[in-house]
This record gives C-alpha cells, structure tokens and sequence, in this order.
C-alpha cells in the first residue's frame, strides 16, 4: 500500500515518456528558434523538448525511491525478528540426540567419517542487544567466548552420551557481561566472577576432554571454531586448531 502513489507517479511518467520519448528532445530543440526574445512558438518548442527529458529522471528518481523504500522495510524486518539462539545451543543439541535425531551443523560429516567416539561441543560468547545483526561490528563489540560446553558421545551405539564438559570463561576486552547475554544465556555476571577461569586454560581443558585433541571435535553452532580464534586474537593468546587439536581437529 505505501507504494501505491509511487506506483501511480511511475506510471504517469511513463505515458509522458510513451508521447514525448527522450530522443525527440534533439528534434524538438533543431526546430526552435534561438534568439535574445523567443516568441511564443520558441517557448513551447523549449518547453516541449525538456518534457521528456524530465520525464526520464523523474522514472529514475521514482525507481530509486521505490527500492529505496522496499530495502528499508525489509532491514527493519529483519532488525525486529527475534534470533533463536536454541538452534546454536548445547541443550538444543542434547535435546535432538535424545529425541533420536542429528540437527547439528557438520552432523553428515561427522557420521560420513566414520567417527566412533567423538565431541560434540558448543559456545557462549558476548553479545549486545542488536549485535548478532550488526555482525559485532559496534563499537567496543568483539566475541569473547565466556562458556565452552560438550558432551562425549558414541555415534556408532546411537549418539550415546559418554562424558560432559563445561567452563566458564573470564572475557578480557568485555569483562561485564551485558543484560542481553544474561537474559539469553542465562549465564550470570556473578557466576563468571566467582567461577569462571582464563580463556587459555579452559581451551587447553577442553582440549584435554577431547583426549588430548584426537578427538573430533563437532561444533553445534556455525561459527564456534571462528569465536574461538577471535577470542584467542583478542586476547593476545597464542593459539591454533593444528596446536590443541591436532589428532581429531576443532570443526564448526
């Protein structure tokens, strides 16, 4: 509906264009006359000759306008719809394995290695209201991991879980959590104070879960290897997926 007037504005600029097409303009000019006083024929040649060339931006203008109109609306649907962070969460991921499903991100891959035992894992980082649609590109925005979370399962006896892991991580550049993260993690600022450990050495503790890194170790979200490598440049922590996993590799 809010395009009706631009709808009804085009199309009256397209008939003036269909009478008065933008090549005639040069004809039209040819057949005036030029002069210090123009008569009232010369006028109306001018007139006549800058119609359709007005007529032609006006489209454009009109165009522009229009898809102007159709990104804005579609960004702020895109702004107001809300993010499902279960899709990315471990208890999302115990949940479809007890439900006898594998909804996980490189879940095909994992099971086309022929895996046996394997780790499947999951993180929380920092994040602000709006962040995920500003890809954390706000200002003093970064992705700290503050929890890393896995279960040990054998694929080959139906996802049967083994063994379960978690750490709380002290973010460095952001150490207060936000309001958002709390609401959406459930994770408490007080919780991280009291119980959460350096991003290094809980890295190397889960690599220890993962038996020393040999161990595949299958990401639930689709980006937790890339937070995991901008915490660790964040941070200044030295770091690489060949270095602390090795045998079984960080995949997302």
């Amino acid at each position: 509906p809010q395009l009706t007037p631009l709808r009804v504005a085009y199309a009256s600029a397209s008939s003036m264009i269909q009478s008065h097409p933008p090549w005639s303009a040069p004809r039209l000019l040819a057949g005036t006359r030029f002069g210090t006083r123009r008569s009232a024929a010369s006028r109306l040649g001018l007139v006549r000759a800058a119609r359709p060339v007005i007529a032609l931006a006006g489209v454009v203008a009109l165009t522009l306008a229009s898809a102007l109109i159709v990104l804005c609306r579609s960004y702020a649907a895109h702004r107001q719809a809300p993010f499902d962070d279960r899709a990315y969460s471990l208890q999302g991921l115990t949940e479809d394995l007890s439900g006898g499903s594998l909804a996980f991100p490189g879940g095909d891959r994992a099971l086309s290695s022929g895996a046996g035992v394997l780790v499947l894992w999951d993180t929380e980082y920092t994040t602000w209201e709006g962040a995920h649609q500003r890809r954390w590109h706000g200002p003093g925005e970064a992705r700290e991991v503050v929890q890393i979370a896995a279960i040990k399962v054998n694929a080959s006896d139906g996802y049967r879980e083994l063994a379960s892991f978690s750490a709380l991580v002290k973010p460095v550049k952001n150490p207060q959590l936000s309001a958002y993260f709390t609401a959406l993690t459930k994770i408490t600022q007080q919780e991280v104070d009291e119980g959460g450990r350096s991003f290094d050495a809980a890295l190397s503790a889960f690599a220890q879960f993962a038996e020393g890194g040999t161990l595949p170790a299958w990401g639930y979200g689709t980006s937790d290897a890339a937070v995991v490598e901008e915490t660790a440049r964040v941070q200044g922590v030295a770091y690489s997926r060949e270095s602390r996993f090795a045998g079984g590799g960080l995949h997302n």
